[in-house]
Formats: C-alpha cells, structure tokens, sequence
C-alpha cells in the first residue's frame, strides 16, 4: 500500500494587502504552516495567538512523529507485542480513523506500512534505494492493520507482532490542521485558512467571497493547474511526482501498495479530496485513492460519495481529469 509524505501540490493565491488580513506562518512537522485570517473585535492579539498555534502544532507533533525518538508514536513502535499500552486521546482518534478508511479501502490504506516506508528510504530509517524481493518479503510479514488492536473507548492499544511500525504521516498533517482550526474556532474567529504543508481548512469567506486555493500542474510548464474557490471545507491533495528517486533508469515513488511491497505502478498524477469533516479525513482519503489507482479510486469515491478530482495521465501522454458529481457540486 501507502506511503504518503503528502506532496505540496497547492500554491495559496491570496492577496495580503489588506491591512486587516493577518499572516502567520512557519515551520512544523518538517514542513511548512501558514495561518491567514480577519480578527474578531474580540480576538487575542497577534503574538498571542501564533503562540497558541505553534503549541498546538508542536503538540500534535510531539505525539505523531515518527522522526522524534521520544514521540508517542514512536514509543508504541519501539513497545513489545501483546501489551496493552495507554495511549493518548488524540492517538486513539487519529487510529480509529485510520483503521475505518482501511476497512472501506479493501486495504490499500494501511499505517502499519512504516516498515516499508523504512525500506524505500522514504522515512527516517535507511537511504533512497531499492531493495531485493526477499528483503521485501521479509517486510510485509512486518505489515498489516490485522495485527494491530485499539479499544477507542478505553484509548488503549496493542501490538500483535514487535515489529509493528506504525507511520502517520498520511494523515497527522490533516490533523494538526484540524487541532489549529479548533483553537481559532474557539477564539471566534470565523474567518480563516490553515494549512500545512499542502492540507487546508478554509472557514468563512475573504472579505465575502471564498477563499482561492489552486492545484498545481505536473511539471513546471504546466504551473497551475485549477483555481478552486473554497469555504467551509477541507483539501488535501496527494501525488507522486516530487517525492521520488530514480535508480537504474527507474523512478520509484513515495506510495507504496502494502499488497505488493513496492512503489505504486498506475496512471493517476495526484488526488485531491474535499471534505466537510476533517482535513485529517481527507489528508488519509488522498493516500488511499492514489495507492489505489485510477479504477479502484474512482469505484471507491463513487461508492462512499467523495468529493475528489484526480489528474490522470492519459495513454497520449497528456493530462486528463476525472472529477466526481459530490465535487463538482461543491466546485462547479
């Protein structure tokens, strides 16, 4: 199955000449953060409330990071197999909705996939290189959502097998979004857009009309793709054409298929996933249809009524769009 370092496939085309348009940005979960909104008569001052926002980030990040030692995450993934383990609340949500886009995914998103993450040198363990079919094999003994157990009521976990390595990285970006999106909510603040490293919320509307978010080409010629006009609702886009390596004249991307071990082999460029629930529903949504593929991504989006839009190599070389009835109601 998956691997999704979520490519930055979006370019904010907001002005930010009006005095009253306040910015925040930075860095966070080895990427970037930006926070656009118009304060409330009511709302705290600016260096109080990007304060609030990197510690909730930061907090999300202390518990999600596979490349922090001392992570919760990382804490489970070091743990031994068949011990019930207390975990967090924000852990027991993030896996919980893990394990549901799984079960409808046949599969295909799985967050136990770390191990081969490791392997393709896409994580923090290991160099950019391909490894031998045993070596694979090896691996995905190592894998799989069936030998994992979380009891949400109790926000308690287990592992099945020791070597279990649990990676969040298709969705603990969406869901750092979320957290921020929740704390700007409760300052009443009604107007905003957050987004980090290519996952954004969009709530209300830029001075009465809607926020403008665009989706990138495939290559540089190509630039911007589609400008989308957004409110109320979350983006999350993934694809395959900036995280990569090349060996042997092969290319080998970020996105592995978890039934095969190995880099994802089809024709879709990027999926981009529009939600009204949570960005970390749509950052994972994203995973699963590109490691899914064309056919079984759209079936899968017809199926559970997605808004999506996905960028499809065509056999002439160009590119082509499929795009589903829920997501042109929302982007006509």
């Amino acid at each position: 199955m998956i691997k999704n370092i979520t490519v930055l496939i979006f370019f904010l085309l907001i002005s930010c000449q009006s005095k009253d348009l306040i910015k925040l940005e930075g860095r966070t979960m080895g990427t970037t953060f930006k926070v656009l909104y118009i304060p409330e008569s009511n709302s705290p001052d600016m260096k109080i409330l990007s304060s609030l926002v990197q510690k909730e980030l930061k907090r999300v990040n202390d518990l999600m990071s596979t490349y922090k030692k001392d992570s919760e995450i990382s804490r489970v993934n070091i743990g031994p197999a068949n011990n019930w383990l207390g975990i967090s609340r924000d852990l027991t949500l993030v896996l919980a909705e893990a394990k549901e886009i799984h079960d409808f995914s046949n599969g295909y998103y799985d967050v136990t996939v770390g191990p081969l993450v490791n392997l393709w040198g896409f994580g923090p363990k290991g160099e950019k290189k391909a490894p031998t079919q045993e070596e694979i094999d090896l691996t995905l003994k190592k894998v799989g959502m069936d030998q994992l157990v979380v009891l949400s009521d109790k926000n308690r976990i287990m592992k099945k097998n020791k070597d279990l390595y649990i990676d969040l990285s298709s969705l603990a970006k969406g869901y750092g979004v979320d957290q921020v999106s929740a704390t700007l909510d409760n300052l009443g603040i009604k107007n905003y857009l957050v987004e980090v490293g290519g996952e954004i919320s969009l709530r209300g509307t830029k001075y009465g009309t809607p926020w403008k978010v665009a989706i990138e080409g495939p290559n540089d010629k190509e630039g911007i793709h589609k400008i989308l006009p957004l409110s109320d609702i979350n983006m999350a886009t993934s694809g395959n054409y900036r995280n990569f390596f090349e060996e042997d004249g092969k290319r080998y991307s970020h996105t592995l298929d978890i039934k095969t071990g190995r880099p994802v082999l089809n024709e879709l460029i990027s999926v981009t996933v529009l939600s009204k629930k949570s960005c970390m529903r749509a950052d994972a949504l994203a995973t699963a249809i590109m490691a899914m593929g064309r056919e079984k991504g759209i079936q899968l989006s017809q199926d559970q009524k997605l808004a999506v839009y996905m960028l499809v190599m065509g056999q002439n070389g160009k590119t082509e769009i499929y795009s589903t009835p829920e997501f042109k109601k929302l982007v006509p």
